[in-house]
């Protein structure tokens, strides 16, 4: 299967998720109305013959406080 994906996520309720992250430096994903953040950190992951920028997690907020 091909994929755009470039970036993985660790940490959080996405760890070890793929995603096309583009050239953002935050990404974030709504899960049950909450708003949670994974930011660019300067590591890179090779696995596979696939080198992916790395994305921490960085947090959640409440969408309606």
């Amino acid at each position: 299967m091909v994929t755009d994906d470039n970036a993985v996520l660790i940490g959080g309720p996405r760890d070890g998720a793929t995603v096309n992250a583009g050239d953002a430096v935050v990404v974030e994903f709504e899960i049950d109305e909450l708003l949670y953040r994974y930011t660019l950190s300067r590591r890179r992951l090779t696995t596979g013959g696939h080198a992916y920028l790395v994305f921490d997690y960085d947090g959640e907020t409440a969408l309606n406080p």
